[in-house]
């Protein structure tokens, strides 16, 4: 018998049940959105930072290095769930650019996303002009439109995945957010966030930065960590989820565990 069938036999059986039983049915039926194949942007920050390596003995590859290899892995990992998935690149700098198409041929975008060099030192990035790119790339259906799919969601989904690792740069908006406001109001769109930075005390303005790029979609997942190579592996991982049938982040709850965790914590960095 199917999920939903069993769910909706037990409705009308009138089964008793405890309030926490209720609560798991309601997160279940939460999670039963009907499947989408998805869009997804890699958005990636061209910063000199991300040409640094990892400050630790034994890892002799820069932080873009390793974000190439974890998006490599990510797009592996999605395509062999389905191959419906399609995938493009933007690249950052002060504004942004639209680098690779959407593509479901993974080595065409791979042999693009190898060829991305860091670019400069940069001490301003324009949010607008990422919200730009996405909105020339991206279809917008009307409400009317919307109402003639099931649950009122496309065919498809788009998630767009920012990473950002500058330490001393805070984005900024030059329409006052307008645009993503827009743009994140729509349903079939997500944004999820990470954020690789130094500790804390490296720069006064790690803090607020941490705080500005969660706020960006603070209701998709946004992961922020030091400049440690486990857990960046660790928190990509949890990106893998489809956007549309995954749990909240704040009650997520994953069986993931990172190897030698004290290790990673007691890991100085610069």
């Amino acid at each position: 018998m199917e999920l939903n069938e069993l769910i909706n036999n037990n409705n009308d059986n009138n089964i008793d049940r405890n309030n926490d039983s209720n609560n798991e049915i309601t997160n279940i039926k939460s999670l039963l959105q009907p499947y989408r194949p998805e869009k997804i942007i890699f958005c990636i920050d061209l910063d000199n930072e991300v040409s640094k390596d990892f400050p630790k003995k034994g890892y002799k590859h820069s932080k873009l290095d390793y974000i190439k290899q974890l998006i490599q892995n990510f797009i592996h990992i999605k395509q062999k769930m389905s191959t419906k998935h399609e995938f493009a690149l933007i690249a950052f700098t002060e504004t942004s650019m639209w680098y690779q198409s959407f593509t479901t041929d993974r080595d065409v975008l791979i042999t693009n996303l190898r060829r991305l060099p860091a670019q400069g030192n940069f001490n301003t990035f324009d949010l607008t002009s990422l919200f730009e790119c996405i909105k020339s790339n991206i279809l917008i259906y009307s409400n009317d439109e919307l109402s003639k799919f099931e649950n009122n969601i496309p065919t498809f989904i788009y998630r767009c995945i920012f990473i950002y690792t500058r330490p001393k740069v805070i984005p900024s908006f030059t329409d006052n957010g307008l645009l993503k406001d827009l743009l994140l109001g729509l349903p079939y769109l997500f944004f999820d966030t990470i954020y690789i930075h130094p500790k804390s005390g490296f720069s006064n303005k790690v803090d607020k930065i941490k705080k500005y790029v969660a706020d960006i979609s603070p209701n998709d997942y946004s992961f922020e960590l030091t400049n440690n190579v486990r857990n960046v592996f660790y928190y990509f991982g949890q990106l893998i989820s489809n956007g549309l049938q995954r749990e909240p982040l704040d009650t997520y709850k994953t069986s993931l565990i990172i190897n030698n965790e004290e290790e990673c914590k007691n890991d100085d960095y610069y």
